[in-house]
């Protein structure tokens, strides 16, 4: 394989870079890569690189769920969605507020599935893990944040919670948190 102005890049033991060579950054700002460690830092945190014409281009690491894409050749690459439906992903959030019995359960929709839920609930127990002695199902919803108080817990007890969804293609559920209630 080649390796004209570095462009190429099979390996980055073959990595050679022309420091006359103007290269652009991810705001599309023409510089000079003169220093390697730049390259290296990026790469080392997931950012990825890839020739366009005559330019090396960054780009960050994507949104969970998402593929990196072209629409064909000489059109720009980014971050989408993969296609087809597919079940919800969600994050539990820490509990906030929370006193000797109450406590708001916090968590995440950040990626619906290209279809949103039709249900969306919170799941919570004094014991760890399946099953769960209580849900509040919050009925149907998108991407974004969720939130539901609880009430009637006892004081200074452990609970555990789960954010969880679920669309026409399954269900997916958040990693389970604790908090303790206030004594």
């Amino acid at each position: 394989m080649g390796k004209h102005y570095g462009l190429d890049v099979p390996t980055l033991r073959e990595l050679r870079i022309d420091v006359d060579k103007e290269w652009v950054d991810e705001a599309g700002q023409p510089r000079g890569i003169n220093n390697l460690k730049e390259l290296a830092l990026g790469m080392e945190k997931g950012d990825l690189f890839f020739r366009q014409g005559d330019v090396l281009v960054k780009i960050s690491p994507g949104p969970i769920g998402h593929e990196l894409t072209t629409h064909g050749p000489g059109q720009p690459i980014g971050w989408e969605p993969p296609p087809g439906k597919t079940v919800p992903t969600v994050v539990t959030d820490d509990a906030t507020d929370i006193t000797p019995t109450t406590a708001v359960l916090n968590g995440r929709m950040t990626w619906n599935g290209r279809e949103d839920a039709d249900h969306v609930y919170f799941d919570w127990d004094t014991d760890s893990g399946e099953p769960y002695a209580n849900t509040e199902d919050l009925g149907p919803g998108g991407e974004g944040s969720y939130e539901k108080e609880i009430t009637g817990l006892s004081d200074g007890t452990p609970h555990y919670f789960r954010i969880r969804a679920h669309n026409s293609k399954g269900e997916n559920c958040g990693a389970e948190k604790e908090f303790t209630t206030q004594e």
